[in-house]
């Protein structure tokens, strides 16, 4: 008659805590590691972000106006308006620095060499003095 023997109760208790440990530490080591990098995004401090509103600009004119927000963190200052042409040339337009704050609109007018013309396509680029960048693409009605 064939006897099997299994382990005793007491050393499979220590296999059993032993493997929930190591297993309790890879999981540790797993959830700072990604949480590590999930909040770094987070710990870089204010951001600036533009974004261009909205555009008015009339056919056989050359004056415009831009509408543009701050939806970022901190004040943006405005130092750059270029305007690209349905033929691809860019203009820039000659603007006063405008500072937005966050949350708030300004209107920021310039004037082109050529008047618009109906139903043709331009892009509006506005820049900021600490990079940042926005694009609006608008049909002159």
């Amino acid at each position: 008659m064939n006897v099997r023997k299994g382990i005793s109760p007491v050393v499979a208790t220590v296999l059993l805590i032993i493997i929930s440990v190591g297993l309790a530490a890879l999981l540790y080591a797993w959830a700072t590691g990604w949480f590590g990098t999930a909040t770094q995004g987070a710990s870089q401090g204010p951001k600036s972000n533009i974004v261009v509103d909205a555009v008015s600009a009339y056919a056989g004119s050359k004056d415009f106006t831009v509408y543009v927000r701050n939806i970022g963190s901190v004040s943006v200052t405005v130092n750059a308006l270029y305007l690209k042409y349905p033929n691809g040339t860019i203009e820039q337009i000659t603007i006063e620095e405008t500072t937005i704050d966050p949350g708030d609109v300004k209107e920021i007018s310039g004037t082109v060499t050529t008047a618009f013309e109906k139903g043709k396509a331009y892009v509006v680029i506005v820049t900021a003095t600490d990079g940042s960048r926005a694009e609006y693409s608008f049909v002159v009605p």
